[in-house]
């Protein structure tokens, strides 16, 4: 199902900060155990409820994240709709609350779409950082009124703590990516998400240590572009600095997993070529 176009509540942070955030494992790591204590707390498994997670991306929305594919299919179904719950309480910041889909009329044919999939009552509630990013916590259930007063003020509450979160990823990955002395550019998020998954998934590094090193070497080499092409393609990563043979701040690289074969290298400026 196709992604609708909506108008961007914040200005948006420049895109490529957004994808490598975004694209962190660390960060969906963080975000799943969010909601998963958020589920906890409220007996969701007991009382049949589901989440899911959306973003407004280059002004489209799209579900990011979910605790299942079944869930993901019911929370893209508003992706097709001009508006829905997870685009209001985006838009307006506060949550939004359908007690009964079978007699919703705010949103007649979204709640129509979401009742053939077995789900009565949502709730979204806003995951937003003015100027940032625009994202909403939606929750779904099989009963109507499933969600009592106290459901929805602990939902708002975790939700406060992974816009926390989110909000000082972003801040620390603008702040590397300006340190690195420039933004990769758009046809290159691909080149350095892929050198950053290397350097986590072959090197065992965390996000943190993989984008240190990635922008040590960028300073080196004054071309972020080019020290990512650098880690994709080659044997093992280039030590940024004499000091740094063994990995970022000195850390002792750990046993490097074999990469798997047909790995596909980003080239420069777009996806394309296999190594």
């Amino acid at each position: 199902m196709a992604d609708r176009t909506a108008a961007d509540p914040t200005g948006g942070p420049p895109a490529a900060i957004l994808d490598l955030v975004l694209d962190s494992a660390e960060v969906g790591t963080f975000l799943r155990s969010v909601l998963a204590a958020l589920m906890a707390d409220l007996g969701g498994a007991g009382r049949g409820m589901n989440w899911a997670l959306a973003i407004l991306r280059a002004g489209k929305t799209s579900t990011w994240v979910a605790d299942s594919a079944h869930t993901a299919a019911i929370d893209r179904i508003q992706h097709s709709f001009d508006d829905g719950p997870a685009l209001t309480a985006m838009r307006g910041g506060e949550f939004v609350h359908v007690g009964d889909a079978g007699l919703e009329r705010r949103w007649p044919g979204y709640a129509s779409a979401v009742a053939g999939y077995g789900v009565r009552s949502l709730l979204s509630v806003p995951l937003v950082s003015e100027g940032v990013f625009a994202a909403s916590v939606n929750l779904y259930a099989p009963l109507p009124h499933s969600f009592t007063s106290e459901d929805i003020t602990k939902a708002r509450s975790y939700t406060r703590q992974g816009m926390r979160g989110l909000s000082l990823a972003m801040q620390l990955s603008a702040k590397k990516e300006t340190d690195a002395g420039r933004l990769p550019a758009p046809g290159s998020r691909d080149l350095v998400g892929e050198a950053l998954r290397i350097l986590m998934d072959e090197y065992r590094l965390s996000y943190e240590a993989a984008s240190h090193y990635l922008h040590t070497a960028a300073r080196r080499s004054a071309d972020l572009e080019q020290a990512a092409l650098d880690i994709v393609t080659a044997g093992s990563p280039p030590s940024p600095h004499p000091d740094l043979h063994d990995g970022p701040d000195g850390l002792p690289a750990p046993a490097r997993k074999a990469r798997p074969a047909g790995r596909t290298v980003p080239s420069r400026g777009s996806a394309g070529s296999t190594a």
